[in-house]
């Protein structure tokens, strides 16, 4: 596989993995996993809280940012600037939210946001030089702050993972780093919060770090790549997308698999149909909503857990769209955003409960989290609070 089709499987990861029949043979690993190590980074003073206007400072505003000034709705829905600035990745911590803001002309470096979401107030992160917006990542578990670190390096054969990955253990209320732990090569990282601590995949595996920092790895996945992990509630077990780079012709590539944490076996899984790509998942109650996309449309899809089985079309109320679909799962609703349209959904019901249209590419929504009730999200101009209708939260 050259660098090429390398590069194709790390964009596809964020938009959706494409369609094809994949055998899905998941290896329980015992033991270390090869590749791993952990290095200390623990430091004797810690950095005092700074304002988000003062950090700005250190992190030049790129070129990509929108020089359309952020709306005062999206749609119909009231929102709130917090920050303006280019932010690839929201995530939920508790009251407060955590973003990824992109920083220097070309995006040449990350930093770690964490925002307080009713007053504005913010402490962020030193820079890391030279990582990736479309393969990085970030997440609270058990009371840390995790920023996921991949790094391009194309250097290695052919079929060698594109990205160097770390994931670096930052303090909650100064972020400053605490330890890194390095994780090899892989296609990127996604985290999530369980009870067991932070699930991670890199793309091959799935690994979970516990609350003193040791690593577990879970189940590795040959020949194929996992695009997407959703927790499934309770924290037992995750969703996840897979993807087979060997695929050619009409043969499906994508499958749905449900992996159970404990155990590393696959408990349920599916083949979506030639031609389907996952775009994004996320899991409420005892069902799976998939965003689908086939030939330039995308509709959502409801699938059973426990089997995998599709139930229907995710939401009866709302038709398929050209553009993409991404989903985030809320305390009581799974909301789907686009270039098109923000809705809260109720996946037990297959419905819609709210939905307003966007109208141009300003309120294009290009990530979202709730924290404690809030919804945070992230537009071309920056990151600030959407308020919802009160039946989707």
């Amino acid at each position: 596989m050259g660098s090429d089709k390398r590069a194709a499987i790390c964009r596809r990861r964020r938009r959706g993995p494409s369609p094809v029949s994949i055998a899905v043979g998941v290896v329980v690993v015992v033991g270390a996993a090869a590749g791993i190590s952990l290095a200390a980074m623990r430091s004797g003073r810690s950095r005092p809280p700074v304002r988000h206007t003062i950090a700005r400072r250190a992190c030049a505003i790129p070129v990509t940012a929108s020089p359309v000034p952020a709306p005062a709705r999206i749609g119909s829905w009231p929102f709130h600037l917090l920050a303006g600035g280019v932010f690839p990745a929201v995530a939920a911590d508790g009251p407060r939210a955590l973003a990824l803001e992109a920083c220097g002309a070309e995006e040449s470096s990350l930093r770690v946001v964490e925002f307080d979401p009713a007053t504005g107030a913010s402490v962020a992160s030193a820079p890391f030089a030279h990582a990736a917006p479309i393969a990085s990542a970030v997440a609270a578990s058990r009371g840390a702050v995790w920023f996921g670190e991949s790094r391009l390096a194309l250097e290695g054969a052919a079929d060698t993972p594109p990205y160097e990955l770390a994931l670096v253990e930052l303090r909650p209320g100064t972020l400053a780093p605490e330890r890194t732990i390095r994780l090899g090569r892989g296609y990127g990282l996604s985290l999530l919060d369980s009870p067991g601590g932070l699930v991670v995949s890199t793309g091959r595996q799935l690994l979970v770090v516990d609350a003193a920092g040791s690593v577990h790895p879970v189940a590795s996945f040959p020949g194929v790549v996992v695009q997407r992990i959703a927790m499934i509630p309770g924290g037992a077990g995750v969703l996840a997308s897979l993807f087979r780079p060997s695929a050619v012709g009409p043969a499906s590539s994508t499958a749905l698999s449900v992996v159970d944490l404990a155990s590393g076996r696959v408990t349920a899984t599916t083949d979506l149909p030639g031609g389907a790509e996952v775009e994004s998942l996320a899991v409420g109650g005892r069902s799976a909503l998939v965003a689908v996309g086939r030939t330039g449309a995308t509709s959502l899809e409801r699938f059973a857990i426990s089997s995998l089985r599709r139930v229907s079309e995710g939401a009866r109320n709302l038709p398929a769209t050209l553009a993409s679909l991404n989903l985030a799962a809320g305390r009581r609703s799974v909301f789907a955003y686009g270039p098109t349209t923000v809705a809260c959904l109720a996946v037990s019901a297959g419905q819609v409960t709210a939905s307003t249209p966007a109208r141009d590419a300003a309120e294009d929504i290009t990530s979202l989290a709730e924290a404690s009730g809030e919804l945070i999200a992230a537009l071309p101009a920056g990151i600030g609070r959407l308020e919802a209708p009160s039946g989707c939260r």
